[in-house]
């Protein structure tokens, strides 16, 4: 079946949630730094997002990180030594830092962004506008079979 609107507006709606994300998740940092006085630092969370139309899903490319970016960390262990190494790495902080930020890590855990919370906020909106686009696509098909 030929769903050409459908697919179209899958692909908006992916790219427009991932920015939406990405612009919430930087103005939770920028608050975050200021509060605790520390420096903000940005970061490019994902720019892959589409509608795969052989899986029939929206398909996002986070990064492995992203779980413990959304619900935090808790208390407890030190994260891997190679994630806090390339995180560092990628935003240009010293590796002296390294080894303070695993060590408050473990002993505070993190705070996480709960992003994901986002897309289940927007769902009811999400569906209405899909339940539409996809009876356009519907009646179009109906109306070459005619």
């Amino acid at each position: 079946m030929n769903l050409p609107n459908t697919e179209e507006f899958l692909n908006e709606y992916a790219v427009k949630m991932l920015t939406h994300i990405q612009e919430y998740i930087e103005s939770e940092k920028k608050r975050r730094a200021s509060a605790a006085g520390g420096q903000y630092v940005k970061t490019k969370f994902s720019d892959k997002v589409y509608y795969n139309t052989n899986k029939d899903e929206i398909e996002w490319d986070f990064p492995e990180y992203s779980e413990y970016m959304d619900k935090g960390r808790g208390p407890g262990k030190m994260p891997p030594l190679k994630a806090i190494s390339d995180w560092t790495s990628r935003n240009n902080i010293p590796d002296s830092a390294i080894f303070p930020i695993r060590k408050k890590i473990a002993e505070e855990g993190t705070t996480g962004y709960h992003f994901t919370d986002l897309i289940w906020d927007d769902m009811d909106n999400f569906l209405r506008e899909l339940e539409k686009v996809y009876a356009s696509d519907i009646g179009n098909n109906l109306g070459e079979l005619w």
